[in-house]
């Protein structure tokens, strides 16, 4: 796991306010240790945490079992709306500094997220279209080429 790398009390009270912080992997042992450590109030980490959370999780989950009540797919409808989401929202320079930051760690997670995308033939396809869109893209340019290897393997051994 990264730490967060924060240096004042300004930048933990930013971290500890942003949206649904409150579930972030090192929110505790990061974030809100240092932002003690610093001089923060208790009961301004609890307000800011608190204030700051949103429940996107729990909305997801509530609006899946909407979809699933009334006989649709509910995993297919959202895997289009995070689909769509990413075309609309992509910043190529965002994912490509956090894309060199987890290459330069040898973080595994990058395998399990990026084995489950080149799977999906409408996750390669998406990758295709922000290709075409953002051809200077590291992080994209990335992706499909592991996406072509990928493929190429499975040609040549049937997968």
């Amino acid at each position: 796991n990264q730490s967060l790398r924060i240096a004042t009390i300004d930048e933990y009270r930013k971290t500890l306010s942003k949206p649904d912080a409150i579930l972030e992997e090192n929110i505790y042992t990061d974030a809100l240790a240092e932002y003690m450590k610093l001089g923060g109030a208790p009961m301004d980490a609890v307000n800011l945490l608190s204030e700051s959370y949103l429940g996107i999780p729990s909305m997801c989950n509530a609006i899946a079992q909407s979809v699933d009540s009334i006989g649709l797919d509910s995993d297919a409808t959202m895997k289009r709306a995070i689909r769509k989401l990413l075309q609309e929202r992509f910043d190529p320079q965002h994912h490509d500094e956090s894309f060199m930051k987890y290459y330069n760690n040898d973080d595994k997670k990058a395998s399990e997220w990026l084995d489950v995308l080149l799977e999906d033939l409408e996750w390669r396809q998406t990758m295709y279209q922000l290709l075409e869109k953002y051809p200077n893209s590291a992080f994209i340019n990335f992706v499909v080429l592991v996406s072509t290897l990928y493929l190429l393997n499975c040609i040549l051994f049937f997968c």
